[in-house]
């Protein structure tokens, strides 16, 4: 059991039969928010997890100090998550005392200590809280940061994370934006196999990509999580990453002719649109708005609102 403990953190049949046989024996439920089982229809099992446990020695000393439970959390067991979110350091991987590599289960020594040496995995007494802290980069943080969202809506009331879900949010972004599959790719970040898969439910997410493409279209984890795929569209969270999409179209269809006058109509819609904008951390540009309100040129926003244009 060793060698196959990191299991019990994934997917697959040993983190199935452990979390009923768990339910059946304390009749304590949802065991299975303890693993990744609520994130199967979304998340693949492909390299999910470490082959070995890494840790945070800066949140082993702080625990066993305040004398609070010393465990493994599940978000140590991921595989692209390297840092601690909390401490910002790196996670260590080999014991500092024999360097010999932890499994995520052992009979011999308490949780915190090195299955083979029986050293102390916490910080040391010649070591400081930060101490370990080296260069890292800000996707690195944010990839951990994610992850650590990620596990923390499991326990939300939940409207069906799945994979169905999320490919019908692209679907809608596309419809209104008008745009083609490779077109939303490229905006995404993503490489184009991987998109047309998602669109067409065959391939589950690997945890970077799922939470790259929620964070590209605006969505956090607890909205996907917790709201319906209607309730995503019409709360207009979705709005602001549709009018930065470029049309399939190459020409702009026109609401204006040359030398016609702006409608009363158009004047109202082109001032919600830019009070929205006014009030996004991330606004697209004029161009982008001129051109989802079917103007040709900017100078007629900048014409009618000066204020807001500016």
């Amino acid at each position: 059991m060793r060698l196959r403990s990191r299991e019990l953190n994934g997917m697959q049949q040993v983190a199935r039969v452990w979390s009923s046989l768990v339910n059946k024996q304390t009749r304590h439920t949802h065991i299975e928010q303890l693993t990744f089982l609520p994130w199967c229809h979304l998340v693949t099992p492909r390299q999910l997890t470490h082959t070995s446990q890494w840790w945070c020695p800066s949140c082993l000393e702080e625990w066993r100090s305040t004398e609070q439970t010393v465990y493994w959390p599940l978000l140590w067991s991921v595989r692209t998550v390297t840092v601690c979110p909390f401490h910002q350091c790196s996670l260590e991987q080999y014991c500092p005392d024999c360097q010999a590599m932890v499994p995520s289960l052992t009979v011999r020594k308490p949780i915190g200590y090195c299955w083979k040496c029986e050293a102390w995995l916490g910080l040391r007494e010649n070591s400081r809280p930060g101490q370990q802290v080296m260069d890292i980069s800000q996707a690195t943080l944010q990839t951990a940061q994610g992850a650590l969202a990620l596990l923390s809506t499991s326990s939300l009331p939940t409207q069906e994370a799945t994979l169905e879900k999320l490919a019908g949010l692209l679907e809608y972004v596309m419809q209104q934006a008008a745009c083609q599959p490779p077109t939303l790719a490229v905006c995404l970040g993503l490489k184009r196999h991987i998109l047309y898969h998602l669109l067409a439910r065959q391939d589950l997410l690997s945890i970077p990509t799922l939470l790259g493409t929620l964070s590209g279209i605006g969505l956090t984890m607890p909205e996907f999580v917790q709201k319906t795929h209607t309730e995503i569209v019409s709360s207009g969270c979705l709005t602001s990453f549709i009018i930065r999409l470029p049309s399939k179209h190459k020409a702009v269809q026109a609401r204006l002719r040359t030398g016609q006058r702006v409608t009363p109509e158009l004047l109202a819609e082109g001032k919600v649109i830019l009070e929205a904008a006014v009030q996004d951390d991330d606004p697209p540009t004029l161009t982008m708005l001129a051109r989802s309100l079917g103007l040709r040129h900017v100078k007629v926003l900048h014409r009618h609102f000066p204020v807001l244009c500016n």
